[in-house]
């Protein structure tokens, strides 16, 4: 883990340090594509739904375009497009009908919500003023967040925090990740003192501490996908550590609510 993990995160903060934007938005896109097909993929194989792959991926696309685009509100229009294309499918040119149509229906828009919208926020983010700074702030925590849940939760993890999502989560390792989150406030003060939406000391710490709290929650999100579709990983894009969403999942609310958090903190 150890191994695959490190470098893939000393290259991710080389790339938001001298990437374009435009670039790091069409990564965030592309991961929004390949966890729409893991997604897909786990519903198809562990539910025995026939989600089909090809609208679910065309949506996918439309909504990294529209996050590529760097508005809110063409994401949104993104998704509304890929939603209708999706809709379209299934109810007029899919052979499953009646409740089946309507169930598939439900799956494959909350598919396209929980991994592609929220996802491709990540590409909203680094394209605001300031964005390249919170993009950072936002992998450092999620990264402390995640090992300091870990560290905590194997050396003095006793009490589960929700056993029938996740029966190896901790309250202790949560609150491990929390203060990993705070950690991450700041150290971010040493790198976001001259960013054009400036932060305080508190305030850092504050937001670490609550984009910590998003990312557990997401973590646990994915954990519940994979209960239900009766898979141990999202799939086996990263060695040792399983699919995309599965590294993702810590993203999956903490990356809006970044982006949100940066355009009211930044007037």
């Amino acid at each position: 883990r150890v191994v695959a993990g490190v470098p893939a995160l000393v290259v991710i903060l080389l790339l938001i340090a001298w990437a374009p934007v435009r670039a790091m938005a069409l990564v965030a896109a592309a991961a929004g594509v390949f966890g729409t097909y893991e997604f897909t993929k786990l519903v198809s194989q562990g539910d025995g739904m026939h989600l089909p792959m090809g609208p679910m991926l065309c949506a996918s696309v439309a909504i990294g375009l529209g996050g590529m685009a760097g508005t809110a509100s063409a994401l949104n229009l993104g998704l509304l497009i890929g939603g209708a294309l999706l809709v379209w499918t299934l109810w007029f040119a899919s052979p499953t009908q009646g409740r089946d149509a309507l169930r598939e229906t439900g799956v494959g828009l909350a598919g396209l919500l929980m991994v592609a919208w929220l996802l491709n926020h990540v590409g909203l983010l680094v394209q605001q003023p300031g964005g390249r700074g919170f993009l950072a702030f936002l992998i450092v925590t999620v990264s402390l967040n995640d090992t300091l849940a870990y560290l905590v939760g194997s050396f003095f993890g006793n009490w589960p925090l929700i056993p029938s999502v996740s029966p190896h989560k901790t309250v202790e390792g949560a609150l491990g990740g929390v203060a990993g989150g705070a950690m991450a406030g700041v150290m971010a003060r040493f790198w976001m003192g001259g960013d054009p939406v400036p932060f305080s000391l508190l305030s850092l710490i504050l937001l670490g501490a609550l984009l910590a709290i998003a990312g557990q929650a997401g973590d646990l999100l994915e954990s519940k996908l994979k209960r239900l579709t009766h898979a141990d990983d999202s799939g086996t894009f990263l060695p040792g550590h399983g699919g995309l969403l599965d590294r993702a999942d810590g993203y999956l609310l903490a990356a809006p609510l970044s982006f949100y958090l940066l355009r009211v903190l930044g007037g």
